[in-house]
């Protein structure tokens, strides 16, 4: 039985996104990030796919999600950090790990002499992120110590662009040039250079020219892609002057038809939306009027000529007239990446084409 609400992943898009990627990363290699099951799409199926289109590695947030996305048989990266009790299945895993502090390459460095093995390890460089890694000015003499140990393999060197979809470009220029100075001062060779994540493959020409030759792809691979379909759980008339939703928040002006969808904030559909956005239904864009509930969504639907009883509503999608998940992004003052990660596991992934 399917759910009341379902996500499509048009897979033929999301192959064009990829040529695409390829087409902008040059020479590099891509890394395909899908953390956080593949920001709601589904880790495993899409990483199966993305590997068949390009993919020549994996980036992941977290232990667990590393240790399911090694079932893909491509290499696996750890970004961000690594706790204390996640160093010991990492290396027993042959997992690329993060390096952001000499006490984290220690530990790295004792437990890989404990299971007789190599760390295959990449120093994060804070080049104005502010988040993680080592301040590229005063990484040097740690690097140094880092590179003493014996038990490391220090393959790869990398940063976070902060801004690198920022009109000019300065602030993104200003990261570039701390960390092309921090890697010639270096003098190192490693395998893996990378800076630029989806914002930079596209907006940032220098981050994917020599010396750097991997790019780390995210959201990019998905836009335009995805459809957020429901139904219609009711069609009910309503005479003016009737209240509707939770805090009364909105009132009927006229008499009107009012579409009950079955999908709510428990299943992603976010309150910002509420009194505000707008949905499709039969390729009309229909207004949410109320709050929106954990369940339902009430739309006006007075202006659909027959609608009916379990109509399909397209909550977003990216055809001609669809509301977009961007459109949502603006309405809760956030991003793209918030909104995906936000539809939960109630709905239903399909995977078209």
């Amino acid at each position: 039985m399917s759910s009341r609400l379902q996500l499509e992943i048009h897979l033929k898009k999301i192959a064009l996104n990829m040529a695409e990627i390829r087409r902008h990363a040059g020479n590099c290699a891509i890394l395909a990030v899908i953390k956080a099951d593949a920001y709601g799409l589904g880790a495993l199926r899409m990483g199966s796919f993305l590997r068949d289109h390009g993919a020549s590695a994996f980036g992941a947030a977290t232990i667990d999600e590393a240790l399911e996305l090694k079932k893909q048989g491509l290499p696996v990266q750890i970004l961000g950090a690594l706790l204390p009790d996640e160093i010991a299945p990492a290396v027993a895993a042959g997992l690329r790990c993060p390096v952001d502090t000499f006490e984290t390459a220690s530990r790295l460095n004792n437990e890989a002499g404990k299971q007789g093995k190599t760390v295959d390890c990449e120093l994060a460089i804070d080049t104005g992120m502010g988040r993680l890694g080592m301040v590229a000015e005063e990484a040097l003499p740690e690097i140094r110590r880092i590179a003493a140990l014996p038990n490391l393999a220090l393959n790869g060197i990398y940063a976070h662009f902060s801004s690198a979809e920022e009109p000019g470009g300065a602030y993104s220029a200003f990261q570039l040039e701390r960390f092309l100075k921090l890697y010639k001062v270096l003098g190192m060779d490693f395998q893996r250079v990378h800076h630029a994540a989806s914002g930079g493959i596209m907006l940032v020409p220098e981050a994917v020219r020599p010396p750097f030759n991997q790019v780390r792809a995210g959201l990019v691979m998905y836009r335009n892609a995805l459809t957020l379909k429901g139904k219609l759980g009711a069609v009910r008339r309503l005479k003016a002057g009737s209240f509707l939703g939770y805090g009364r928040t909105y009132q009927l002006k006229h008499d009107a038809v009012i579409g009950v969808l079955c999908a709510g904030y428990a299943d992603g559909v976010p309150l910002a939306v509420s009194n505000r956005g707008e949905m499709l239904v039969r390729g009309r864009r229909c207004p949410v009027v109320g709050r929106v509930c954990m369940d339902y969504t009430l739309l006006d639907v007075t202006a659909v000529p027959d609608v009916s009883y379990a109509d399909t509503v397209e909550l977003f999608g990216f055809g001609e007239n669809s509301v977009t998940p961007e459109e949502w992004g603006v309405m809760k003052s956030t991003h793209l990446h918030d909104i995906l990660c936000s539809i939960t596991p109630r709905t239903e992934r399909v995977y078209v084409d």
